[in-house]
Parts: C-alpha cells; sequence; structure tokens
C-alpha cells in the first residue's frame, strides 16, 4: 500500500462542483483500498450562519485533513463565484505561499516522518501545487496530474456562435498553456475518460509522459422499477441550462419538432435552472430579448416562444424551475435524462442514472458516451450522433482542433436529438432493461475504488516506454 498526498484547495459535496465531488469521492476510494492518504487543502470560512464548506476526515473516509494555511480565508462563496475559486487556485500554486506555510513539515507530521509516495494535483486547479512539492520537498514521489477538463475556447467551437457565447480566444490560449507547461513536468497524467484522454495526448504534443485513462467511479444503488407512464411522459434536461453551451435551445427546438410528429407521445421537459447563473436567450437561432440578469420564469418564457405555439401546442411542455431538491431524485423520477451539451468532458450524473436504472442519452462529443460505446448495443444507444462525423479518441483533431472543421457541424443537432427522443420514449421497456443491464455491469466493474486502484496500478507499475493505458473492469490497466 502507498502513501498518497492529494492537493487541492477544497473538497467535498458541502463545497459543491463537480471537481470536489470527484475527489471526494476518490479520496474516499484510496482509503478502502487500503492506503494511507493524507489531503492537502485550504481551511476556507463562509459568513456564520451558512453551512461550512470545508471537507471533514468523517466524509473522506478517514483520511488526514492538512490545512496549508494557519488563518482561515473568509470569502462570500467560493463554490459559486468563480473570482473566489481562482485566487484559491492562486494561492495554493503559488511556491512562497507553500514554504511561508511550512507546508513540509505538515505533511511530514510530527510522529515518524510521513513520506509521500504518490501526489496528486487536479488540473490547473492544483496540479501545478502537486509538482511543485514534488521539486521542493517529495523528490522521490511520483507526480499524478489529473485532467479533468479542456479548454471549450480551443476546440471546434472556436468560431462558432450557434450557441450564443462570443470565444475567448486569449482566455482559450492561456489556460491551454498553463496546463500543457505542467503536465509535461509530471510522471503520469491521468485524463478521466476518454474525450480528455485525447485532449491530455494533443496538449503534451509528443511530451514523454505516461498517460492512464481514468473512469470516475459508479456506485451499486436501488434501481428504479418501470412503470407505463399513465399520461405524459416526463424526461429532464440536465446541465447548467444558463449555459447556452449546455444545449437547451437545441432540445426546445427538438421538443419543437416533437410537437409536430404525430407518432411522438406526449412530453413533459423538466429543465433544473440555476436562478444565480446569467441566461442569455439570443443564440443564433432564435432571436430573442438579450436578459442579463434572469429568474427562471424568463426562460419559462423563452422556452413556451420556441415550444408552446401552434395547434398542437400543449403536446410537449417545458417546465422551467428552479432546483429544490438533489439531482438523483429528479433523475429517479424521470423517464430519460438528457446531456445536450456541445461538448462534455464527462460528468458523473450520467452514471449515475444508468445505475439507478434510468435511460440516458448524451452528446457525441462526450467522454461519457465515448465511455458507453465500448459497451455494445445499449450503449451505443445512449449517443445522439449530433456532429456531422462520429468521433474518437484516437483522432482528437476531429473535436479538439479548431481549423478545418465546417461551422456547419452542428446544424443537425436539434433534428438528431428529437429522432433519439421520440426512439427512447416510444421504446421506454426495453430502454429501460438496457439501462438496468449498464447500470449493474458499472457498478460491478467501474465503482470509485475500481477508478482509484487503476491510477495507482498505473503510477506503480513499469511499462515499456511512455505507454498510453486507460481503466478496465475492476481497476485493470489496458493497453490503448
Amino acid at each position: 500500500m502507498s502513501n498518497i498526498l492529494i492537493v487541492l484547495p477544497y473538497s467535498g459535496r458541502n463545497f459543491g462542483g463537480g471537481l470536489a465531488v470527484f475527489n471526494q469521492e476518490f479520496t474516499k476510494a484510496l482509503v478502502v483500498n487500503g492506503h494511507s492518504v493524507k489531503l492537502l487543502t485550504l481551511d476556507v470560512r463562509v459568513p456564520s450562519g451558512r453551512e461550512p464548506i470545508n471537507p471533514t476526515a468523517e466524509d473522506h473516509g478517514r483520511a488526514t485533513i492538512l490545512y496549508i494555511n494557519d488563518e482561515p480565508i473568509l470569502m462570500q462563496n467560493p463554490g459559486g463565484i468563480d473570482k473566489e475559486r481562482e485566487e484559491l487556485y492562486e494561492r495554493i500554486n503559488d511556491p512562497d505561499y507553500l514554504s511561508r506555510n511550512n507546508v513540509q513539515a505538515k505533511v511530514l507530521g510530527s510522529d515518524a516522518p510521513w513520506h509521500p509516495e504518490i501526489i496528486i494535483g487536479h488540473s490547473r486547479f492544483s496540479g501545478p501545487a502537486a509538482i511543485l512539492l514534488k521539486e521542493r520537498y517529495f523528490p522521490r514521489a511520483k507526480t499524478n496530474y489529473f485532467l479533468h477538463s479542456y479548454p471549450v475556447e480551443g476546440t471546434i467551437l472556436t468560431g462558432y456562435d450557434a450557441y450564443g457565447e462570443a470565444i475567448d480566444t486569449e482566455s482559450a490560449g492561456r489556460k491551454i498553456a498553463i496546463e500543457a507547461e505542467w503536465m509535461k513536468k509530471a510522471d503520469l497524467v491521468v485524463p478521466v475518460g476518454p474525450l480528455l484522454r485525447a485532449g491530455a495526448l494533443k496538449l503534451l504534443h509528443g511530451a514523454k509522459v505516461r498517460v492512464h485513462e481514468c473512469i470516475g467511479g459508479v456506485e451499486a444503488m436501488e434501481r428504479v422499477s418501470f412503470e407505463e407512464p399513465r399520461a405524459r411522459i416526463g424526461l429532464l434536461f440536465n446541465g447548467r441550462a444558463s449555459a447556452p453551451i449546455k444545449g437547451l435551445e437545441d432540445i426546445l427546438l427538438a421538443a419543437q419538432i416533437l410537437r409536430d410528429d404525430k407518432g411522438c407521445p406526449p412530453l413533459e421537459l423538466h429543465v433544473r435552472y440555476w436562478a444565480a447563473r446569467n441566461f442569455y436567450p439570443d443564440g443564433a437561432r432564435h432571436r430573442s430579448t438579450v436578459v442579463e440578469t434572469v429568474d427562471y420564469q424568463a426562460v419559462q418564457k423563452f422556452a413556451d416562444e420556441i415550444v408552446h405555439v401552434g395547434r398542437d401546442a400543449d403536446k410537449v411542455r417545458v417546465l422551467v424551475g428552479p432546483s429544490t431538491t438533489t439531482i438523483m431524485k429528479e433523475v429517479r423520477a424521470s423517464y430519460g435524462v438528457l446531456m445536450p451539451s456541445y461538448i462534455e468532458h464527462f460528468g458523473l450524473v450520467p452514471m449515475e442514472a444508468l445505475s439507478a436504472g434510468v435511460p440516458v442519452l448524451v452528446n457525441e462529443i462526450s467522454g461519457a458516451g465515448m465511455f458507453l460505446a465500448r459497451f455494445g448495443k445499449h450503449g451505443e444507444n445512449c449517443v445522439v450522433h449530433d456532429f456531422y462525423k462520429r468521433v474518437s479518441a484516437s483522432e482528437p483533431d476531429d473535436f479538439l482542433e479548431p481549423s478545418g472543421v465546417p461551422t456547419t457541424a452542428f446544424d443537425g443537432r436539434p433534428a438528431a436529438w428529437a429522432v433519439a427522443i421520440k426512439k427512447l420514449v416510444t421504446n421506454l421497456p426495453a430502454r429501460f432493461g438496457e439501462a438496468r443491464e449498464l447500470g449493474e455491469r458499472l457498478g460491478k466493474s467501474y465503482t470509485w475504488a475500481d477508478c482509484a486502484r487503476g491510477v495507482v496500478l498505473a503510477s506503480t507499475s513499469p511499462y515499456d516506454g511512455y505507454a498510453v493505458t486507460r481503466q478496465g473492469p475492476e481497476g485493470s490497466v489496458e493497453q490503448c
């Protein structure tokens, strides 16, 4: 078993966000697998009266929690304010800040010195800190640089305005440069899912670094029992509806197509809306009044303008509302989960939905879609081919290289999603059976413990040259 040090300025569901949850579950899995784990993080406080957001040993599998800073950092809402999160990244990746706070002594401990054998950092958020800790204090440790995202601005979406957001190519270049610089110094790069494996190889640009693709864990859970819908078939839009890149507008246009399709049964689309975010109903395909900060009623009006018109205006209902319960309660209450992003790195929700036995539909350019396609017909049925061509992780330039891709590459999305949704809702018993079977396979062979097992195995096992591997069933390591 290994001594493993994880570096991240926050962690856990109390903080919120996919990375915080990923780190919490991965930390717990490492402990379950028998490793000695320490989490090096920041002591961040929020105003009194709010729930604490710091990680605890209890919710991290009894891992040791080490705070870098002796004086707590008071912030308003770092889990929801981008600028405040960026300040946390700047602190933890600052070598002088680490030195001033005597990090080496805190990691070693006051008893028998505890030397990390593996140091884990997460993307540009804490990957630089992991490498600095090795270079300055723990030279014998191996660094694992997890890659959780690839700057969207640097992909084929550059120059394509169908999702209504301006592209900041300067920001993209800066993010890509930071990731590429630090990844090349790591002993092992760990992209989450096949899409990011492709992104990692593109960013490394031939640098001699081991790469191992991991899969975010799936835990077995109680599966829903299929019941024939009594009225409308409820579907759940999953994603930050206020971000146009998540594809809500295309789903509304698909709903418009299904409204006029006599072969499609009545539907009810639930849209979880993050009311604290901005929404810009000003996409290239549907012109409307620009509203800069709105509540969910304005988004409901936007949906009504597209879907609830014409002779069959009430056939497909779109219900937009604030998130009042957990995502999994809404997943379990639906007949299908839709994830129509233009590009999605991976995401935990589709795996959790399948584990609960609920069908999912994910977009073509997504880590989840590429992964599920490995499971034959049942997995393929989860993927909506909404790009102008099929994509593969082995050919990253098809979806991560801005040049050479036609501006019409996404024009078929509404029609593709309409076809996929109709196939789902007109074959519900079979699709629930497929989801149940997929969920059982995932819950047995792709748990968090399996994810952690595969990463440690890839980090500690010798390979010829700088191999590229991926996680197989039960934490096995397969060469790509």
